[in-house]
C-alpha cells in the first residue's frame, strides 16, 4: 500500500520502504518517522518545508 495520508498509519505498523523497487529500509513506523537518518523523516521533514515555501 502506498501512504498518502498519515492517518492510515498506525505508528506501529511494520513499513518496507522501496526506492525503485528495491527495499531500503524496514521497520516500525514510529522508529523510522523519529529516526534522524530514515527517509522516511528526511521525507515528511522535505514535504513541510515545501508547503511552508509555497505559502
Amino acid at each position: 500500500m502506498a501512504i498518502k495520508h498519515l492517518d492510515l498509519v498506525d505508528p506501529m505498523d511494520q513499513v518496507l520502504i522501496l526506492d525503485e523497487g528495491v527495499s531500503v529500509e524496514y521497520g516500525r513506523f514510529r522508529d523510522l518517522a523519529t529516526n534522524p537518518d530514515s527517509r522516511v523523516l528526511k521525507f515528511f521533514k522535505t514535504k513541510v518545508d515545501d508547503d511552508v515555501k509555497k505559502k
